[in-house]
């Protein structure tokens, strides 16, 4: 999937399950399975070894939306302040944490080189995307990596090395 695939598709349909409770077996389902959504149902159908425990086909659950979708910098452009009286730009955030469930090196990928709202740290989820090409596009734009696993994350600390003295034990992968 290309780097320009939400600015391309502006209207995406979003996967989520419903609540945790199943009124016809009175089954009463983990917690966050409700928290659960992601922009591919693949994703979400990962999660159907829970509902087949309970004797219950995930697909019953699964409600689908349209999103409409935003570039990254008209995402900053809106949720980031307006800038002080006579200051010419906003302030880059400090951090952009990014957990799509599935999409996360998509919304990596898209964030230009050239936007004016480069964050000092990225994180992003990278099990279930293909990294090689993210790492690559954050290497590009002058940020060091470091992946970080264990028993329940994924995760990769992307850090502009201008802010590396934040993160000492940053270095290339």
């Amino acid at each position: 999937m290309s780097s320009s695939y939400f600015v391309s598709n502006p209207n995406v349909s979003l996967q989520y399950l419903r609540q945790g409770f199943d009124s016809k077996s009175n089954q009463k389902l983990p917690y966050w399975i409700s928290q659960t959504s992601s922009l591919s149902r693949e994703q979400i159908l990962k999660q159907a070894h829970i509902f087949i425990k309970y004797g219950l086909d995930a697909n019953d659950y699964i409600i689908e939306t349209n999103v409409t979708t935003t570039s990254y910098s008209d995402l900053m452009k809106h949720v980031l302040p307006v800038p002080a009286e006579g200051k010419s730009q906003t302030e880059e955030p400090l951090l952009v944490l990014v957990d799509t469930e599935g999409f996360d090196c998509n919304v990596v990928e898209g964030i230009s080189p050239d936007s004016p709202f480069l964050p000092k740290f990225i994180v992003f989820e990278h099990i279930h995307c293909n990294y090689a090409p993210t790492n690559k596009h954050l290497h590009d734009m002058g940020y060091n990596t470091v992946k970080k696993s264990c028993k329940d994350c994924q995760n990769t600390i992307a850090i502009r090395p201008d802010f590396a003295e934040y993160w000492p034990t940053t270095q290339p992968i």
